[in-house]
């Protein structure tokens, strides 16, 4: 399917780690329909000076997927002139929809006293997020920005420090990740795991995400519950 594609959308930024592009060049496909929505998006970078790598997690940011959407509905309009009208109307709408899911997650998310919105999750997802939202990403269980890596001693004895000294109130893992180290740190530390945010995959129909925007919901909700 992939091969016989007109056109493919990949989050890019370093997300599919260039699988993505050997699958074209073994299916002699054409790299040219392959459109990498992150490089529209003002990507941030993560890692320490010497080592900053772009993050690819931009989708935490409704407003950045503006930025998305409006270049899928550009190169789709290129690609297929006489769906310009639909492509259009159907752009708008989602546009205020990511408006408007913007605005409430605006509203509740400030409910968080300021000294509590503060992050952990198992690996470093949450930057785009936590930069439009006025929140801090504090500590990783993975210290990557993907779930490759694998955490040493010292990196979750540190893990424990920061979350005692600052008083974090959870630590968030996504579903389709283990929680098995999160609930070790949690342990040591006394405060709670949240093991459902929605990260990398949305859900099945009706188990709470969907969609994106039901996915986001889900997460903004989550965390406004544990951290509140």
């Amino acid at each position: 399917r992939v091969a016989d594609a007109d056109l493919i959308f990949s989050m890019g930024l370093g997300l599919e780690k260039g699988w993505l592009e050997d699958m074209l060049d073994t299916a002699s496909s054409d790299s040219s329909v392959l459109i990498a929505l992150g490089e529209v998006t003002d990507p941030i970078t993560l890692g320490d000076q010497d080592d900053r790598v772009l993050d690819p997690h931009f989708w935490f940011d409704p407003l950045r997927v503006k930025l998305a959407i409006a270049e899928i509905a550009l190169t789709l309009t290129a690609l297929d002139p006489s769906g310009v009208q639909e492509y259009r109307g159907n752009t708008i709408v989602y546009l205020q929809e990511l408006d408007d899911l913007h605005a409430w997650a605006q509203e509740i998310l400030a409910t968080v006293p300021a000294d509590r919105r503060v992050l952990v999750t198992s690996h470093d997802t949450l930057g785009y997020f936590a930069d439009r939202y006025d929140y801090e990403v504090v500590g990783t269980l993975v210290p990557s920005v993907t779930t490759d890596g694998e955490p040493s001693a010292r990196n979750l004895t540190d893990l424990v420090d920061v979350v005692t000294e600052l008083g974090v109130p959870a630590i968030f893992v996504e579903n389709t990740t283990s929680d098995r180290l999160a609930k070790r740190i949690a342990e040591e530390a006394d405060v709670d795991v949240v093991s459902s945010l929605f990260t990398g995959s949305l859900s099945a129909d009706g188990d709470g995400g969907g969609t994106y925007i039901a996915m986001m919901r889900a997460n903004v909700t989550a965390i406004v519950e544990a951290l509140r």
